[in-house]
């Protein structure tokens, strides 16, 4: 025998989506992509997400007369709860009552205990006059408040507490968190084993892959720190063992109105994890179905519905490859169009690679970060127009719409409908 095992077996034990609702044939979907977690409702339970400030207010500990847990304003007095962007992550009081809930989780029957982070806060909130002194992360070993890490470090001891914490009590507890605002810059402090860490790269530029040294030179928003995100990366493969990637692949909110060709992208991605040993993958994305976000974007009320129409194949091949990061690209999206287009398969290829033609044309002089809140609009401008793919990406949907029939035609009808809507909009193109 020259082989004894004939297993396929992919490099990451967790592979699935963040907040992805969607419809039973979905999740059938997945399944059989070899997809195993999604953040609710998982074979591998772990409650993802868990507001911190409400943590502290659930915690079987929470006194509602102390008012260390919270931040304060920049003259050091203590807000209320509902106006603490954060908790007190120096705060001793804060790791007891946050412990008290982690152990509840794990009570109900959790794989892992988890730690979120206030949505998306943007600024730091003061908690003085601790954050004005120099804090020791490690018996005499210190971070000062001018320390680009200083609060990173805080807020990764206090993990470390809490993880601590959940080992006594259960010697195999997990206690997962983001890195994602707060903590996504490595900390100076090393990081507890029974600690699980979702790296969310938040505003990742979508035009490079994640470790891409190009994202420096770009500008938009919040980019002092996402321009070091292809630094950040491969440094906590240095702090930990145990790592997920949040990606934001399929959350896009221009994805319901333009193909995001970003297959050759997340290849590149999900093989740098291989490289850097992390344990699972996962992205954001949105199931086929309407009305389940609000938009402020009038021109389809249905966000996301449609997503799927123009980046099903998108979220497939990110599927395939969270199974075998080596997959042939193009012939996955021959076998997709195939499969899905029938007839139109030809033509719908001819359409991809068009919109991937201009994706590629465009990117070097994209200066501006495109991120999952770029308007659809941009996409447009720069990826489109410029590489005068209009007319040919027209044409080849007019072809594909020729040959097929019932719910593929009205599917290649409505991207047909939507790309002549938006490229019509410039006078010459």
């Amino acid at each position: 025998a020259l082989k004894t095992d004939y297993r396929e077996k992919s490099p990451f034990a967790l592979r699935g989506w963040v907040y992805s609702w969607g419809s039973a044939e979905t999740f059938r979907m997945w399944s059989r992509n070899k997809m195993n977690w999604k953040c609710e409702n998982s074979i591998y339970p772990i409650p993802m997400g868990q507001y911190i400030r409400s943590q502290v207010l659930d915690s079987p500990l929470y006194d509602p007369e102390e008012t260390e847990y919270w931040n304060t304003d920049e003259a050091g007095n203590r807000l209320a709860p509902e106006m603490s962007p954060q908790v007190n992550f120096f705060s001793e009081k804060t790791v007891e009552a946050v412990t008290a809930s982690c152990l509840q989780q794990l009570e109900s029957g959790n794989l892992a205990a988890f730690i979120g982070e206030m949505e998306d806060l943007s600024a730091y909130p003061y908690c003085r006059p601790e954050d004005t002194q120099p804090f020791e992360y490690a018996p005499g070993q210190f971070v000062n408040p001018e320390d680009e890490d200083y609060l990173t470090t805080v807020y990764w001891t206090f993990i470390n507490k809490i993880a601590r914490n959940i080992r006594e009590q259960y010697p195999d507890g997990k206690l997962g968190t983001f890195a994602y605002q707060v903590g996504i810059r490595p900390p100076r402090c090393e990081i507890e084993d029974n600690v699980l860490i979702w790296l969310a790269p938040i505003n990742e530029d979508l035009c490079n892959p994640l470790l891409s040294q190009e994202t420096k030179n770009k500008t938009g928003r919040s980019m002092e720190i996402i321009r070091l995100y292809c630094d950040f990366v491969p440094a906590w493969a240095e702090k930990s063992d145990h790592i997920e990637v949040y990606n934001y692949y399929g959350i896009s909110l221009a994805q319901h109105q333009v193909t995001i060709p970003i297959w050759e992208r997340m290849q590149t991605d999900i093989l740098d994890y291989v490289a850097l040993q992390f344990e699972g993958v996962s992205s954001e994305g949105v199931g086929d179905s309407p009305g389940q976000w609000s938009s402020d974007d009038k021109k389809d009320e249905q966000f996301p519905h449609h997503s799927w129409t123009f980046n099903g194949m998108m979220y497939w091949i990110y599927e395939k490859l969270a199974w075998n990061p080596g997959e042939d690209v193009d012939a996955l999206i021959a076998t997709y169009c195939d499969r899905y287009y029938g007839a139109a398969s030809s033509d719908m290829q001819e359409y991809f690679r068009l919109v991937k033609q201009g994706w590629d044309e465009g990117t070097p002089s994209c200066r501006t970060a495109i991120v999952y809140s770029t308007h659809y609009t941009e996409y447009y401008k720069k990826f489109i127009k410029p590489a005068k793919i209009g007319h040919p990406a027209l044409d080849a949907l007019d072809r594909a719409i020729a040959v097929s029939s019932g719910r593929v035609r009205e599917e290649i009808q409505y991207i047909r409908d939507t790309f002549y809507t938006n490229i019509s909009s410039f006078q010459n193109w």
